[in-house]
């Protein structure tokens, strides 16, 4: 099945799959194609393709049984133009958004999730699954099951959680909270408070430059640096493990100075402090 609208301005995407793939591109383009390939031609009849204003619906048959058991697979690609808002409810299937979005809400069973950039918020839900986000210029929030998540970097407040997954940032501009039950809790730069808590897996922060950084291990490593020249104020703790620090004295913040106070504790496992 093959079709096309002609939408000059970004659109609202809504899609829903069962099993399957859904691939999207989002350029500079004035129509939205969309192609969709049924594993069984005898649905195509069922999968409804439809404008409705400044709104593309795809919207997969779902069938009765348990969950999305008895679902043929089916493959979606679309593409339309830049800016254009997304929202995705999946069964067992695959999502991968190239290009630039608007706000981009994802619910997933379970299948990997990539979204290359969003200009606001983005809200990803997943069973389990990796779960891969490029650039956010608003908000992000991530719940999965079980599966990593990896983010290079956002504008807003970041909240991920995960039962038993990694989690990465790459650079966070504003606060963040992020627990794992196993796992390891990684951001490259920070400049806003931050709280990361993983009951068995390392801490980093590649180097805080401002806010309250709070990291907290049952069973792992914590490791923080911290911008040059910045004060600090720490509260470290480990039952089992050794404490190091390159960190040197900066003294107390002038006026709105901005500085890091760092509260890190374990239970079994090495605290590194170090300036960058």
């Amino acid at each position: 099945m093959h079709k096309s609208f002609a939408t000059p301005e970004p659109v609202e995407l809504y899609v829903v799959n069962g099993r399957g793939a859904v691939t999207i591109e989002a350029a500079e383009t004035a129509e939205t194609t969309i192609d969709v390939i049924p594993e069984n031609p005898d649905i195509e009849d069922e999968i409804r393709v439809e404008q409705r204003g400044n709104r593309i619906l795809v919207v997969a048959p779902k069938r009765r049984g348990f969950g999305w058991t008895r679902q043929e697979r089916i493959d979606i690609s679309v593409a339309l133009p830049a800016g254009s808002s997304l929202v995705a409810r999946l069964g067992s299937c695959e999502l991968v958004a190239r290009g630039r979005y608007g706000a981009v809400r994802v619910d997933s069973g379970s299948g990997d999730v990539t979204v290359v950039d969003a200009d606001r918020d983005v809200v990803i839900r997943s069973g389990s699954g990796r779960v891969a986000v490029g650039s956010v210029g608003g908000g992000l929030q991530v719940k999965t099951g079980s599966g990593t998540v990896a983010v290079e970097d956002v504008s807003g407040s970041v909240k991920l959680l995960s039962g038993s997954g990694d989690l990465r940032v790459g650079e966070a501009g504003g606060p963040v909270v992020a627990r794992t039950a196993s796992g390891v809790a990684e951001i490259g730069h920070s400049f806003a408070d931050v709280n990361l808590s993983t009951a068995s897996g390392g801490i980093t922060i590649g180097e805080a430059s401002a806010g309250r950084v709070s990291c907290k291990s049952a069973s792992g490593n914590v490791a923080v640096g911290v911008t040059a020249g910045v004060p600090v104020w720490t509260d470290v703790h480990t039952a089992s493990g050794r404490i190091t620090s390159t960190l040197r004295g900066a003294g107390k913040p002038e006026g709105d100075q901005r500085y890091v106070k760092i509260s890190a504790h374990t239970a079994s496992g090495d605290v590194r402090l170090e300036e960058r």
